[in-house]
C-alpha cells in the first residue's frame, strides 16, 4: 500500500517537473492498441453532393470522404474508392449498397439503420452524424418559404416513392403541423426536381444532406444519426472502424459540426432584387444613415469612433450584397433631436427608441423586425417595496410607463443613464430591453439585478423615413427577412465583446514584468501545494481495492497530462511573450490569458480534491442563511461574461417571491450550478442559449421550502446510451476534448451529483444528441426565520479595511508580496512576519490594539502557524484573546480547516486567495470583534 502511494506521488512529481521544464509541447497521440497493419478497404462511393463529391479532374471531397480518410490515419488502411460515375444519384447508391451486401465492397456510408438494412449488413454501433428530412422550394420562389407554406392548401409535395422511411417521416410532420398536402409521386430525384420546375409541385422532399442545386430548405425535421455499414460477417472490420470512430470523436469532438458546416450549412432565406429595385439603388448611390449611439449592442462606437453594433452589421452587410454605399453620421448630443434631423435628409436612423410613435413623430416607418427581444426590470437587490411606491428610470420617448402604476417616472436620455440613477440610488428600478440592459450591467454595474417583464418585449428595427418611400423599406425588409439565425448571432457576438478595466489590468500597464513575474509564481505555488495535498490525502484501504483505485488513477493521470499541459504551455508561452513585449496593451493581454489558464488549471486541481473529499467520506456541508439574491447575484458575476465571451446568450429566470434566507452551504450550492451552467455554456456553440430557471413552491408547516432549478441549452447534447451508463461517473466525458483548454476532468457531473445528494436533493437531466439538454435539480432548504441580509456591500467592505494594520505571517516571499499588494490595494497598513515566532515577537512589541487583524500561514520554519496562534492566545494582554486570525494557506481540507479553528484562529482562506474573499473575511472578522 505504502510503495503504491510512493508510485503515485512519484507520478504526480514527475509530470509536474515535465509540465515546468517544458516550453514547447509536442503534440502526442495515442494511437488505438489494436490498430491494423496497412491493408486495403474498399468503399462503395456513391456521388451526392456534399457528401461525396468527385471533381472533374478525379479529386475526392465531401463529408464521407473526409471522415474516411480522418479514420484511415487511426487505422492505417489504404483505401480504394469505388464511384458510379455514369448513374444517376439513386441508382448509384442502390448499386453501391448491393456491392457491399455482395462482398464486392467492403464498406459504405451515409445508411440509415433500421431493421431491413440491419439484417442485410453489419452496422457501426458509433454514428458519424445527423440527418434531417427535409422540405425545399425552388431557390428564387419567393411565394413558398418557412413562414408560410403550412398556409398553402394543399401544398404539393413531390416524393421519391421508394423512400418509405423519409415519405412516413413527412406525413407524419405535415399531419402534426395541421398542413393540407398532396403528395406528388416520383420515380426519381430528376423527377422531383422536373416537377418542381415545371409547377406540378411547391416543394419537395429530401434529407439535409442531399442539397438539391437552386433549392431552398424551408424545414427541417425527424433528425436520425447514420451510419457507416459493411459486409455482413465482417465484424473484424466494423470493431477496428468503431474504435476509430470513437477515437476520432474524443480527440476531434467539433469534427462533425466542422464538416457539416463546411459541406450543408444554408441560409435560412434568398434575397433577391427585382429590376426596379436594382434601378432604385442605382440612382439613389450613397444611403445617409443616422446612428443614435450608446444603444449597445445595437448601436454604439468602437474604440476608433466609428459606428458599429448588430444593426450597424446589418447595414454594412446589406450595402455589401446591394452594392449601395453608405454615409454614417453619429448622433450629436449636443443637439435637439429635431435640430440633427434638420442638418441632412437622413433616409434611415439605427438606435432611436423602438415604439411606432416616436418613429411616427419623426417622419419614419420601422422596418420588419431584425429581432425581437425580451424586456426587463432592473434594480439594486433588496429592493423591498412594491412598484406603486418606486421612482422609475425611463429613456426619453418611450412609452414603457403607459401601465406602470409608480410613483415617479425619470426619464434619462439614455438606458445607461437610467442604470446609472438606479445605481446611484436616484431611482428604484429602470425598465428597458435585456439585450441592452445586459450588455451595461455586466460590463460595469454587475451590482443590479434584472428580472424579466413577462409579455413585453421589444422589436428590433432599422426605421426608414417616409421620404424615401415604400421601395427602399421593401429592400430592407426582403433583406431582414434573409437573414438567418447564424448570421444574427454573429452580429450579436461580435458586438458584445466588453473592453472591460480592472486592476490586474491597471497593474499590467503599469508594470507588466512584475505582473508576470506574480501570476507566474502564483500558478507554481498552486501546482505545488495542490499536488503535495493529493499525494498526502489518500487513506489506508486494503490492498486489492487500493490497487483498483490506483490502476483508475493513473488512468485518470495519463489522461489529464495533455489536459494540463495545454495552459501550461499557454502560461509559458505568454509569460516570455509578455516579458518580451514593450506594449503595455500587449502585455496586458498576455496576463489576462495566462489568468484565465490559471483558473482552469485551479478549477482542474478543485476537482480532484473534492473528489478525493467525496470518496473518503470527508466532504462536509457548512448550512448558513442563504439569499436568493447573493445567489443570483454571484452565478451572473461568475458565469455571464464566460456566456459573452462565447457568444452564447444566457438568460436566468426566477420566480422565487421568498424574501427570507434559507440554510444552505454557500460554496457547495454555487459549485453545484456554476458546473452546470458552465457546462451548458461550453457545451452550446457560439450563438447558443442557455437558460436558468429558479421555482419555488409553498414552504412546508416544518419550514422546508420545495427549489427546483433548470439549466436548459440547446447545445450539442447527449447520447442516450451515455445519460444511462456514464453521465454521473467520474472521469467520464461523452465530448472529452471539446474546446481543448477547457476540456476538465469529467468530474464535474459527478461532483455535482453527489453535493445534491449529500443536501439531501435530486438531480436528473434530459438530454437529446444535437438538440440540447436540461438539467432538473430539487433541493428541499429550511427556511431561516427572522434573519436579515447581513451581507456586505463592497463600498461597505472598503470603508471598515481603509487605514487598518494587519499583521501578515508569511514565509515565502513571493506570496508576502501578492498579499501585501492586495491589501494595500484597499489602503492597509500590512507589517510581515517570516515565521510564526516573528509574529509572536511583533504582536508583543506593539502596544494592544496596535494590529485590526492577523493573516497565519499554516507552514512556516521555526514556528508554524498553528503554533503561533497557540502562542498568541496564550499571551496575557487583552488584544491576544480577541484579535482576528484568519488562516491563509494551501491547506484546504476539512481537518485542515478544524485545525485552525481549534488553534484558536477565527476563518480560513484557501490558497490561491480570492482578493474579494480576503476583503469580505477581513472585513467581517474586525467588524464583529470591534468593540461596541
Amino acid at each position: 500500500m505504502n510503495l503504491i502511494k510512493i508510485r503515485l506521488k512519484k507520478i504526480i512529481c514527475m509530470a509536474f517537473v515535465c509540465l515546468l521544464c517544458t516550453s514547447i509541447c509536442t503534440p502526442v497521440y495515442a494511437a488505438s492498441q489494436s490498430r491494423s497493419a496497412a491493408r486495403t478497404i474498399r468503399v462503395a462511393f456513391p456521388r451526392q453532393e456534399g457528401f461525396v463529391e468527385i471533381s472533374t479532374d478525379g479529386n475526392y471531397s465531401g463529408y464521407t470522404f473526409e471522415y474516411l480518410e480522418k479514420v484511415a490515419e487511426y487505422t492505417g488502411w489504404e483505401i480504394e474508392y469505388i464511384t458510379f460515375d455514369e448513374m444517376d444519384l439513386n441508382e448509384s447508391i442502390l448499386a453501391a449498397m448491393d456491392m457491399v451486401a455482395s462482398g464486392e465492397a467492403d464498406i459504405i456510408g451515409g445508411l440509415l439503420k433500421n431493421e431491413t438494412l440491419t439484417e442485410r449488413y453489419d452496422f457501426c454501433d458509433n454514428s458519424y452524424g445527423l440527418v434531417y428530412t427535409t422540405l425545399a422550394a425552388r431557390e428564387n420562389n419567393t411565394s413558398v418559404s418557412e413562414d408560410n407554406f403550412r398556409q398553402i392548401s394543399p401544398l404539393r409535395v413531390a416524393v421519391y416513392d421508394k423512400a418509405n422511411t423519409r415519405n412516413a417521416e413527412l406525413e407524419d410532420y405535415l399531419k402534426k403541423e395541421g398542413v393540407v398536402y398532396e403528395l406528388v409521386p416520383c420515380a426519381s430525384v430528376q423527377e422531383q426536381m422536373d416537377a418542381l420546375e415545371n409547377g406540378t409541385a411547391d416543394v419537395v422532399n429530401n434529407v439535409s444532406l442531399s442539397n438539391y442545386s437552386g433549392t431552398k430548405i424551408i424545414a427541417s425535421f425527424a433528425a436520425r444519426p447514420y451510419y457507416f455499414a459493411a459486409t455482413k460477417g465482417n465484424t473484424e472490420l466494423v470493431s477496428e472502424l468503431d474504435q476509430a470512430l470513437c477515437d476520432i470523436s474524443y480527440a476531434f469532438p467539433y469534427f462533425q459540426k466542422q464538416l457539416q458546416s463546411k459541406y450543408f450549412e444554408q441560409g435560412t432565406g434568398v434575397f433577391a432584387l427585382t429590376g426596379d429595385q436594382v434601378n432604385m439603388l442605382a440612382d439613389k448611390q450613397t444611403l445617409q444613415v443616422l446612428c443614435v449611439d450608446e444603444s449597445a449592442p445595437f448601436v454604439m462606437q468602437d474604440e476608433k469612433g466609428q459606428p458599429c453594433g448588430v444593426l450597424v452589421s446589418l447595414m454594412d452587410a446589406f450595402a455589401k450584397e446591394t452594392g449601395i454605399a453608405i454615409q454614417y453620421d453619429i448622433y450629436d448630443r449636443s443637439l435637439l433631436f429635431t435640430e440633427q434631423l434638420s442638418k441632412k435628409d437622413y433616409d434611415c436612423i439605427l438606435g432611436i427608441p423602438v415604439n411606432q410613435n416616436y418613429a411616427t413623430k419623426y417622419g419614419f416607418i420601422r422596418s420588419m423586425p431584425l429581432d425581437t427581444v425580451d424586456m426587463v426590470t432592473f434594480y439594486r437587490p433588496a429592493l423591498g417595496k412594491p412598484l406603486s411606491e418606486c421612482t422609475i428610470a425611463l429613456v426619453e420617448e418611450s412609452d414603457y410607463a403607459k401601465n406602470m402604476e409608480c410613483k415617479e417616472v425619470i426619464y434619462a436620455s439614455t438606458v445607461e443613464e437610467c442604470i446609472r440613477l438606479v445605481n446611484e440610488k436616484k431611482a428604484d428600478l429602470g425598465f428597458d430591453n435585456r439585450a441592452t440592459v445586459d450588455y451595461y450591467i455586466y460590463d460595469i454595474y454587475a451590482n443590479l439585478v434584472t428580472d424579466l417583464r413577462a409579455g413585453h418585449s421589444a422589436d428590433i428595427c432599422v426605421t426608414v423615413s417616409d421620404r424615401s418611400g415604400n421601395e427602399l423599406l421593401a429592400i430592407l425588409n426582403s433583406y431582414i427577412g434573409s437573414v438567418g439565425e447564424d448570421v444574427l448571432e454573429e452580429y450579436y457576438a461580435e458586438a458584445s465583446i466588453h473592453n472591460q478595466k480592472n486592476t490586474v489590468e491597471l497593474l499590467a500597464r503599469s508594470n507588466p514584468l512584475l505582473s508576470m513575474s506574480l501570476v507566474s509564481v502564483f500558478i507554481i505555488a498552486l501546482f505545488a501545494a495542490v499536488l503535495f495535498g493529493i499525494a498526502s490525502s489518500r487513506k489506508k484501504k486494503q490492498y486489492a481495492l487500493l490497487v483498483k483505485a490506483n490502476a483508475a488513477k493513473s488512468d485518470f493521470l495519463s489522461r489529464m497530462s495533455h489536459d494540463m499541459r495545454t495552459p501550461m504551455n499557454a502560461i509559458i508561452g505568454f509569460a516570455h511573450i509578455g516579458i518580451e513585449s514593450h506594449d503595455p496593451d500587449e502585455s496586458a493581454e498576455c496576463l489576462q490569458k495566462i489568468k484565465a489558464s490559471g483558473h482552469y488549471l485551479e478549477g482542474l486541481i478543485n476537482d480532484v480534491l473534492d473528489m478525493s473529499k467525496i470518496e473518503e467520506g470527508k466532504l462536509e456541508l457548512h448550512p448558513e442563511p442563504y439569499y436568493y439574491t447573493e445567489f443570483e447575484e454571484t452565478i451572473r458575476t461568475i458565469l455571464m461574461q464566460k456566456a459573452q465571451q462565447k457568444g452564447v446568450m444566457f438568460v436566468m429566470r426566477n420566480s422565487v417571491k421568498v424574501h427570507s434566507a434559507v440554510a444552505l452551504d454557500k460554496l457547495r450550492t454555487q459549485q453545484v450550478f456554476v458546473n452546470l451552467i458552465g457546462n451548458a455554456i461550453k457545451f452550446t456553440p457560439r450563438g447558443g442559449r442557455v437558460e436558468f430557471s429558479v421555482t419555488a413552491q409553498a414552504a412546508e408547516p416544518d419550514g422546508t421550502l420545495p427549489l427546483t432549478f433548470i439549466v436548459r441549452d440547446n447545445g450539442i447534447g447527449m447520447s442516450e446510451e451515455f445519460q444511462k451508463s456514464k453521465l454521473f461517473h467520474s472521469f467520464e466525458q461523452e465530448h472529452n476534448s471539446v474546446l481543448q483548454v477547457e476540456a476538465g476532468t469529467g468530474l464535474g457531473l459527478s461532483i455535482a451529483k453527489q453535493l445534491v445528494n449529500q443536501m439531501g436533493g435530486s438531480i436528473e437531466c434530459q438530454s437529446e444528441l444535437g438538440k440540447g439538454t436540461a438539467f432538473t435539480v430539487k433541493l428541499y432548504p429550511k427556511v431561516v426565520q427572522g434573519q436579515t441580509n447581513k451581507t456586505k456591500q463592497s463600498e461597505e467592505i472598503y470603508d471598515i479595511l481603509r487605514g487598518r494594520r494587519i499583521l501578515l505571517c508569511e514565509d515565502h516571499p513571493m506570496n508576502a508580496q501578492i498579499a501585501t499588494y492586495l491589501l494595500h490595494e484597499q489602503h492597509m497598513e500590512v507589517v510581515v512576519a517570516e515565521n510564526g515566532k516573528c509574529g509572536v515577537e511583533f504582536l508583543q512589541n506593539h502596544e494592544p490594539g496596535y494590529f485590526d487583524a492577523i493573516l497565519m500561514d499554516i507552514q512556516m520554519p521555526v514556528m508554524d502557524g498553528l503554533a503561533a496562534t497557540s502562542a498568541i492566545r496564550a499571551i496575557p494582554r487583552p488584544d491576544a484573546g480577541t484579535i482576528p486570525i484568519i488562516a491563509m494557506t494551501a491547506n484546504a481540507y476539512d481537518d485542515d480547516v478544524k485545525r485552525c479553528i481549534d488553534a484558536g484562529m477565527n476563518a480560513h482562506l484557501a490558497k490561491p486567495v480570492d482578493p474579494q474573499k480576503l476583503y469580505q473575511t477581513l472585513a467581517e472578522q474586525i467588524d464583529s470583534h470591534e468593540p461596541m
